[in-house]
């Protein structure tokens, strides 16, 4: 038997062969072009499939349940029928909260709670039976780069998520804790050519994965004299550790599994302008484009084999 979205859509097709055989060529393209998305599954038509499932949210660094959490689910989509309605559920005293949700893609999630960092996500199927939240304040991180330096500072914060090759899956966050439990003020040397490679749990690539611009109040940059540099932001961007696999689908959260990579420049405007000018020459609405792979070989050619320095 027909779904009522099925039978609207079988009407709302022949409607539109209907104005195909009678009007002129402009309107049987646009006809055309809708029944395209009706039947592609663009304009969704189908019925939600409902799904209920248990959520816990813990302590990120004490892996303790968190009492009176807030999870909220919103969905969007371009469906005829519109998406279905946004769900809300607070966690009991053991963590725990009961989602009556649906199949429908996408979804973006939000958790929070009172003293911790709010995580918010986009999916396209929720499997994720934990989140892991971070108490307040937020991170935030001091680069050392040697006295005198000049040029671009190339940072890299790489994921203790990995990919197993042989299980063809990922492998879990290995550890939450930065440093130490509640810690939250870090200190990283760069090398003599401006590079910092650091093994960050997700406290730090949750703030960064926003981009270097988005940041302010969590990173500086000083000199080994304890004086601060002048730093522009030049380019930044994420890199999943296995480009081939899909993570939405591994149960795990994303920025959890990201390499995050922020290139900036010490010096001055003018010389940061004219180092941005020798990687992306061309222009698009006064914006320099900087290509993946030019971006990417700059890291790449900087990275050693010496251990991240932490402070």
């Amino acid at each position: 038997m027909r779904s009522s979205q099925g039978l609207a859509a079988c009407r709302t097709i022949a409607t539109l062969v209907n104005i195909w055989r009678n009007t002129n060529s402009a309107r049987v393209t646009l006809c055309m072009g809708l029944a395209w998305l009706l039947c592609s599954g663009c304009l969704n038509i189908q019925p939600y499939a409902g799904r209920t499932f248990a959520v816990t949210v813990r302590d990120a660094e004490t892996g303790e349940p968190i009492s009176a959490a807030n999870i909220s689910v919103k969905y969007e989509s371009y469906s005829l029928n519109g998406p279905p309605s946004d769900v809300f559920s607070i966690t009991n005293n053991e963590g725990i909260a009961t989602i009556a949700g649906t199949s429908w893609s996408p979804q973006d999630w939000s958790v929070s709670a009172d003293h911790y960092q709010i995580l918010a996500t986009e999916t396209n199927w929720q499997k994720y039976a934990e989140y892991r939240l971070y108490r307040l304040p937020p991170p935030h991180v001091t680069i050392v780069v040697p006295n005198a330096f000049h040029g671009p500072l190339k940072i890299e914060l790489k994921a203790s998520a990995t990919w197993n090759e042989q299980g063809n899956q990922w492998k879990p966050v290995t550890h939450w804790i930065q440093g130490e439990a509640g810690r939250r003020n870090f200190s990283f040397q760069a090398s003599s050519t401006g590079y910092v490679s650091i093994l960050a749990a997700p406290l730090l690539t949750r703030v960064f994965a926003r981009g270097a611009n988005k940041i302010e109040g969590t990173l500086n940059v000083i000199a080994e004299n304890g004086q601060a540099v002048p730093v522009k932001f030049v380019e930044s961007g994420t890199k999943i550790a296995h480009p081939l696999a899909w993570p939405f689908d591994s149960g795990v959260y994303i920025e959890d599994i990201q390499d995050i990579r922020l290139l900036l420049f010490v010096g001055s405007q003018t010389d940061a302008s004219a180092f941005l000018a020798t990687l992306a020459p061309r222009m698009s609405h006064g914006v320099s484009l900087v290509s993946r792979d030019i971006f990417n070989s700059l890291f790449d050619e900087a990275a050693t084999s010496s251990e991240p320095s932490q402070k």
